[in-house]
């Protein structure tokens, strides 16, 4: 047995030896399996004897090729019908698989199978694919959930290798080393539009798009500052930023490490820059305040050089929504700020909202900043003409993909500053890539870049690593302290116990976060406070969630009846955004969809079957440039005066009104994926992991929905699904953050 004292990394290492020595014991027999599929997909036959009539000749003609490809064509739509292709991958495959000039037609099975991996995996999120997985067949549809997944690998196992090889029962060691051998050939026998990078294998776009990446990353983009300007900025920094205390056992405080501020003196180091926070750790205070100082810097320089240029400000995110939330927090802080210095003698008065003018509270999106068409999808703005501007705001960073930072760091003019904001432990982006996640894989300073800060901060910077002979991250500043639960907030808690990186195991991981939870069974248990955490047992049926339903929308439907027009419907909008039911998945007996629909007969059990009623809220599915809405954004059906129903969505100072006949396309929105409430926030949230323990309930996914809450969580989930979301993860494939450390490393 183990001892105890055992690393993480040690136990996980001795269990994949014991897994080697269990697979040289383990045979497979794919012969049954192998007759399932050819029952599955009678074509694979044909394709199989194909294969065997040009095996003997080792080579094939032009038109022999083309009879094949359409052979395999039949066969992968087929995959497609099944879900586990989709049709950017079948018709990326055949249109290789019919151009490429290889003739002998292992091989090009071989090279068409391999980019139909890497084609579905970039639809999976993943920018490389290891080499690895090509070895083991678990690996290549691992994310199907599927009782005929082993039948319909044993058959691509057979057209790689051969079903004549495959009648003799090899073991699983045996498998995998017949497949590591036909591989290696093929990748060594082809030129291949690919680039390798020790174990990883990339399609060449997606190579250059993250070298583009690591480029932009690796400079140093360090200012230099003089005397006068640091001696400037301490002062500020000491202004906006007040001395932190930590509370001690005993009752006493100590001053610590101000996180906000450190952040902010990084910042001001820096042309580029990253920070990365959970919930309620400031961080659009935090870049509120950075605006606030380098807009004071500003003007001292203007004043001291005679520089009468304007200081221009850009707010963006990758969504509509992530934008749109973002020009409300800026705006709140700008209101807040404004109602403060009110009291103020008239002059002074006048110089900080002459300052405060400059700081925009109108957040776009990445798309709209850019100005990229529709159509080509290739922007305005580009390498060629970049952007103008002192000081660019991007907000939800995680959710940007590879793609779509590519295009805006292409954009970015050589001095301006620009700070990448979000939190590096939420879900990543919907498309390929988990960008924040690789640049906030390890926190590291330079000693002259620490110097420097410490200079700026006069404080001792506590927990700051400095590691000289390793890569230095000085872009990057992570906000540590929440401000918005306490330490013994059960939410917090539950917030970090998620995170956890320990050694202890899974059992005990979940029994930590049981005991955070009151187990309820109805309504009448949930006693609200601060960080409040409920849980409720799956499976329910729809007649017992019912009336959990009516008590948490029992505020908004008292309040439809009372009031008509723009200004009850913002007050609509206040209330109903109080409360967010939120799915791990969109279809299925718990997803989105479905709970959608109960919500609809229990709220409103005369009024569900119309497309339209008062009291509707709807979620915007595509993108309406004409509209000024976006995916993701959240209206109200709701009276005008007239009695007439109208379409509602927040405004920045009031909310927009349209026609429902002119509305793109939409959904109900009781209730929404976890992936479409990122940039959200409630005061409540309903999360529904439901009663499966599926490989796609994540520790991200958990976090994301447990973070969207202020006050309380109220989690519908079986055990077995919680423990899931415990102990899975999110792993997108990429050397970025490795590829980095080797890049700032050769220009050290």
């Amino acid at each position: 047995m183990m001892s105890d004292r055992l690393s993480q990394k040690e136990r996980a290492q001795e269990e994949r030896v014991q897994e080697e020595r269990a697979r040289e014991d383990v045979v497979v027999d794919r012969m049954p399996a192998l007759s399932y599929f050819q029952q599955l997909f009678p074509e694979s036959e044909a394709l199989e004897e194909q294969l065997e009539q040009l095996l003997e000749s080792g080579s094939m003609t032009e038109e022999e090729r083309r009879t094949l490809a359409r052979s395999m064509k039949s066969l992968l739509q087929k995959l497609v019908e099944r879900h586990y292709l989709n049709h950017i991958d079948l018709y990326f495959a055949d249109f290789i698989g019919q151009n490429c000039p290889i003739t002998s037609p292992r091989h090009w099975l071989g090279y068409t199978f391999l980019l139909l991996l890497l084609s579905r995996a970039y639809g999976y999120g993943h920018t490389a694919l290891p080499v690895t997985h090509l070895y083991n067949p678990k690996q290549w549809f691992q994310e199907v959930e599927d009782p005929a997944r082993m039948a319909i690998i044993s058959g691509f196992v057979s057209l790689l290798l051969g079903a004549k090889r495959l009648r003799k029962a090899l073991t699983i060691s045996e498998e995998q080393m017949a497949l590591a051998q036909f591989w290696q050939t093929v990748l060594e026998s082809i030129d291949l539009p690919l680039v390798r990078v020790g174990d990883i294998l990339y399609l060449d776009r997606n190579y250059e798009q993250e070298s583009v990446i690591i480029d932009f990353f690796a400079q140093d983009r360090s200012i230099a500052l003089s005397d006068r300007e640091v001696s400037f900025l301490k002062e500020r920094l000491n202004h906006y930023f007040m001395a932190e205390k930590s509370h001690q056992a005993k009752g006493e405080s100590e001053t610590c490490l101000n996180w906000q501020k450190f952040s902010a003196a990084n910042v001001l180091l820096n042309r580029l820059s990253v920070i990365s926070g959970g919930p309620g750790t400031g961080k659009t205070t935090t870049v509120f305040k950075i605006a606030q100082i380098l807009v004071d810097l500003h003007f001292m320089q203007r004043e001291s050089q005679g520089c009468k240029q304007p200081f221009t400000i850009l707010l963006t995110a990758p969504t509509g929504k992530a934008a749109a939330r973002l020009s409300e927090s800026i705006l709140g802080q700008i209101r807040a700020l404004q109602a403060e210095i009110s009291t103020l003698p008239e002059e002074e008065e006048r110089l900080i909202r002459e300052r405060l003018a400059l700081i925009p509270y109108s957040g776009q999106t990445i798309h709209r900043l850019l100005r990229i068409d529709p159509l080509t999808r290739k922007p305005h703005f580009d390498r060629f003409n970049p952007l103008s501007f002192d000081l660019l705001v991007v907000d939800e960073a995680s959710m940007i993909d590879q793609q779509m930072l590519v295009q805006l760091i292409e954009a970015l003019p050589e001095k301006g500053r620009v700070i990448f904001l979000g939190d590096k432990d939420q879900l990543a982006s919907v498309e390929a890539g988990a960008i924040m996640h690789e640049l906030c894989a390890k926190e590291n300073y330079s000693p002259d870049h620490y110097e420097q800060l410490q200079h700026l901060i006069e404080e001792p910077l506590t927990d700051v690593p400095v590691l000289p002979h390793c890569a230095a991250f000085n872009y990057l500043s992570f906000l540590k302290k929440s401000y918005r639960f306490r330490d013994d907030s059960a939410l917090g808690a539950l917030a970090r116990e998620i995170n956890h990186e320990g050694d202890s195991g899974a059992e005990a991981r979940y029994q930590r976060v049981d005991s955070l939870f009151k187990k309820v069974s109805s309504p009448l248990d949930l006693q609200e406070g601060e960080g409040s955490l409920f849980w409720s047992q799956l499976p329910a049926i729809p007649a017992e969630l019912a009336s959990y339903f009516k008590a948490a929308y029992s505020d908004y439907l008292t309040l439809l009846p009372k009031g008509r027009g723009i200004e009850f419907a913002e007050e609509a909008f206040q209330c109903f955004n109080q409360l967010g039911i939120l799915s791990a998945r969109r279809r299925g007996e718990y997803g989105a969809i479905a709970l959608n629909e109960l919500i609809r007969k229990i709220l409103f059990p005369k009024l569900y079957t119309r497309e339209f009623f008062h009291g509707l809220p709807i979620m915007i599915t595509h993108n309406s440039i004409d509209h000024h809405l976006f995916n993701g954004d959240i209206g109200l059906i709701l009276e005008n005066e007239e009695g007439n129903l109208r379409a509602y969505f927040e405004g920045v100072d009031s909310a927009r009104v349209f026609s429902i006949h002119a509305l793109p396309k939409f959904e109900p929105a009781f209730a929404m994926t976890i992936h479409k409430s990122q940039g959200s926030e409630f005061q409540k949230v309903m999360l529904f992991l439901g009663d499966d323990p599926s490989r796609f309930l994540t520790k991200e996914l958990f976090y994301t929905g447990v973070t969207r809450a202020r006050s309380s969580v109220h989690l519908f989930a079986s055990s077995a699904a919680l423990k899931a979301a415990l102990m899975g993860r999110v792993d997108r494939y990429s050397a970025i953050h490795d590829r980095l450390s080797q890049a700032i490393l050769g220009l050290s």
